[in-house]
């Protein structure tokens, strides 16, 4: 089901679903360590390049291409959500998500403790233990 270039405001329920679908499928959800402090990411790579350009469209976010490691490979495109874009991403599939929802659900959660915390800013030691267990525990959630 095409986004149809509509803006984030206009995503009905059902394209919301389908997002989530994809997602379950296709998507990554995690946090990587960054200079001392964790980053929470969901990420997408696919051939199918026009819809991630409407998804992309939709939250703001860039698409890029990826390189092909073989010419005879399809092209991918990949889309990267973070920040506030990956929070109101999380709270439009979440209802939806079924395979996934354990790590988006634990991604909110790091979001939430990170908030108000300052952008750019590193880590407290409190902080930071607290960001490597939720990454432990999301890449544990990973494993089942």
């Amino acid at each position: 089901m095409p986004l149809d270039a509509i803006t984030l405001d206009h995503l009905t329920d059902v394209q919301k679903a389908h997002l989530a679908g994809y997602l379950d499928g296709e998507g990554t959800f995690g946090l990587y360590a960054d200079k001392g402090a964790y980053q929470a990411f969901c990420k997408v790579e696919t051939a199918a390049g026009q819809y991630l350009r409407q998804i992309g469209h939709a939250y703001g976010v860039k698409v890029c291409r990826c390189s092909k490691s073989e010419r005879h490979h399809k092209q991918t495109y990949a889309i990267k959500f973070m920040g506030k874009a990956l929070y109101q991403l999380l709270h439009d599939v979440l209802p939806y998500l079924q395979e996934k929802r354990p790590q988006a659900v634990q991604l909110l959660r790091y979001l939430s403790f990170r908030k108000g915390r300052g952008k750019g800013k590193r880590m407290s030691v409190f902080d930071a233990s607290v960001a490597k267990r939720m990454s432990d525990r999301l890449k544990l959630l990973k494993t089942l």
